[in-house]
């Protein structure tokens, strides 16, 4: 079943495939079959790695993005009053760090592989903070330690 509102639709195949396609990145590639029908879809091979260089892009901005929330909390620690809400970042961050998402980044990126246990154990170490996590929050960061370390790096692959 199509979708009406694509644009798409209402450009003839050959166009798509033959007309378009050279002049398209893989990225615009991928983001245009993401939108096409199954039959429509332009058919042309992705370089080598490139589903996993699209998801490190997605999920090193999830890190980041996470990374820089929980600094944020910490950094108001000592100004704030703590309630069950204040560590909900960091408890984001942990689960994160624990997911699939994250072992595919920490697979092919050893600088994030480093980065990450740097905060869980700065995390543990630092007092300020360590005085507000509980103890099942103190049990999931050494957890996420544990499947961050390992965690086998295979090989690097750049994205950018």
């Amino acid at each position: 079943m199509s979708n009406p509102t694509n644009i798409f639709n209402f450009v003839a195949h050959d166009i798509l495939q033959y007309v378009l396609n050279p002049f398209l990145t893989a990225d615009d590639r991928f983001n245009l079959n993401a939108v096409l029908e199954p039959t429509e879809r332009i058919f042309k091979r992705f370089p080598t790695d490139f589903a996993i260089k699209h998801s490190l892009k997605a999920f090193i901005t999830t890190q980041k993005r996470c990374s820089i929330r929980s600094a944020e909390i910490i950094a108001q620690l000592d100004r704030i009053t703590p309630d069950k809400n204040t560590m909900k970042p960091l408890r984001h961050y942990v689960t994160f760090l624990t997911s699939l998402h994250a072992k595919l980044i920490f697979e092919y990126r050893m600088e994030a592989k480093r980065g990450a246990l740097r905060d869980l154990h700065f995390f543990l170490d630092e007092d300020s903070i360590a005085t507000f996590i509980g103890p099942k929050l103190r049990q999931r960061i050494l957890d996420a330690i544990d499947i961050v370390e390992d965690t086998t790096f295979l090989r690097h692959i750049p994205f950018e």
